[in-house]
């Protein structure tokens, strides 16, 4: 899970300061995973070698979706219930993330994308990918795309 601290204007015209919390559980990283046709690993490698960055802006902003959630006091529960994210979107805390993001690039956006993933599962699922096709990635070679920085 990642915490962020969100620096925006609201609709007043004033500066709020608000943490927000992301994360993919396993599962859900699984279920992103196999429903995108090649994997979505391959599939974000692939745009990012290509350059599509109307693509990318597209998918990341589904992730961002997919990962946003509402903290319990506790911190036991991330609800990500669909009007959590819609109220997260409407107060311009999303604005200010997502052109923060792309400020910091691509290593931004993959820092991001390393504090919200379940990496552990990713690497396995890549690897069992990988070893599928024949090819096996050198042990910092996969989730290039996740962990682009670390390369």
């Amino acid at each position: 899970m990642q915490k962020r601290t969100i620096v925006y204007e609201d609709h007043n015209g004033e500066e709020q300061i608000e943490d927000h919390y992301f994360n993919i559980s396993v599962a859900e990283f699984i279920k992103m995973e196999i429903s995108t046709k090649g994997g979505m690993i391959a599939n974000t490698q692939a745009l990012i070698d290509a350059k599509d960055g109307g693509e990318i802006i597209r998918i990341f902003d589904q992730i961002i979706e997919k990962a946003y959630g509402d903290r319990s006091e506790d911190g036991k529960l991330l609800s990500k219930e669909p009007e959590h994210f819609k109220h997260f979107k409407a107060t311009g805390c999303y604005d200010a993330l997502f052109a923060e993001l792309l400020q910091e690039g691509e290593d931004g956006m993959s820092e991001f994308i390393k504090g919200i993933v379940p990496l552990e599962a990713a690497a396995k699922m890549e690897a069992k990918m990988a070893e599928k096709r024949g090819d096996r990635p050198a042990p910092k070679d996969h989730l290039k795309a996740v962990t682009a920085s670390e390369s």
